[in-house]
């Protein structure tokens, strides 16, 4: 009689569990509902709104009026300087952590590959530097850059912090001015882009368009055509018509973006009045009131600060 007293708990139990696990189904159906229409939505918006600029590596992608175009702007110049002025950097990686104590690194056989890999480039960068304005200063950087490859592939030892840290300081001067020549070239190059797409879209839709740069998170600060269109849209337009798209490389990946924020704006307006509200993370001012509720810093029931 025992047993059978407990099966009709048990199966209460299993039964109540069987219930809430299905309720808890619909419910992540819902929520799959949900997102699948809010996606929907964006798309639909995203696809009205034109037009949109997308700096994307070397060009500028414009959607507009149902159509792709890419505008390039980078100089061919400009992967040219970038890649010599880099061999500072291959400089750094064979010999600095050898510099830094890190024995466990093979910097001599890192300096080699280095040594082969500028052996290998010197037709190229001569013939570059001939057809340069900037010859003399490409030429004393890679100069300056090639001796010091084959100085430490003959040393028997690697350099120390202080003689490689004696190198970076006088090479630096070099490096920042083909950075400046090859920052000259690209904004050049960019502003006429810009300058040809605005006359072709009009004032009206130059107006309305939004602009969305590309690129890591690590070289944001100063990212230079995040700056260029800042000084030409003003710096008011940052974060309504000119974005950072952190990590993203491809125009696809920012185009998602761009949904994404113009859809969030308009949630924010509808339900919140403030435009910007979904960029904060929705918890933002009740996780702020109870982390300091919970480490002491406002009154378990006032809400007042102490």
């Amino acid at each position: 009689m025992k047993i059978k007293t407990m099966v009709i708990p048990l199966l209460a139990v299993a039964l109540n569990i069987t219930a809430m696990r299905t309720e808890a189904e619909q419910l992540t159906r819902l929520n799959q509902t949900v997102r699948e229409i809010y996606g929907e939505a964006r798309q639909v918006i995203l696809t009205n709104f034109n037009p949109i600029l997308i700096l994307e590596g070397d060009n500028i992608v414009l959607y507009w009026r149902g159509g792709v175009e890419r505008i390039r702007y980078t100089p061919s110049s400009y992967h040219s300087y970038k890649a010599l002025s880099h061999m500072a950097l291959g400089i750094f990686g064979a010999v600095g952590p050898a510099s830094l104590g890190l024995n466990d690194y093979n910097w001599r056989e890192a300096i080699v590959r280095l040594s082969d890999a500028t052996e290998a480039a010197r037709p190229d960068v001569e013939n570059l530097i001939q057809a340069s304005p900037d010859r003399d200063l490409l030429s004393n950087l890679w100069g300056q850059l090639g001796d010091y490859v084959r100085a430490a592939q003959a040393a028997p030892n690697p350099p120390t912090r202080d003689e490689l840290r004696a190198f970076g300081m006088r090479v630096a001067p070099l490096l920042l001015s083909v950075a400046s020549r090859t920052a000259e070239a690209q904004i050049a190059g960019l502003h006429d882009a810009a300058g040809i797409i605005r006359a072709n879209l009009g004032d009206a839709n130059w107006n309305a368009a939004m602009v969305v740069v590309t690129g890591p998170s690590t070289a944001r600060e100063g990212n230079l055509q995040f700056q260029y269109f800042t000084r030409l849209l003003g710096s008011d337009a940052i974060g309504r018509r000119l974005l950072f798209a952190e990590n993203i490389f491809d125009a696809e990946g920012a185009l998602r973006l761009v949904g994404v924020h113009l859809v969030d704006r308009k949630v924010g307006e509808i339900f919140f009045g403030q435009g910007a509200r979904m960029e904060r993370d929705l918890l933002s001012d009740a996780a702020t009131f109870h982390l300091l509720r919970l480490f002491g810093a406002v009154g378990p029931d006032t809400g007042q600060t102490r």
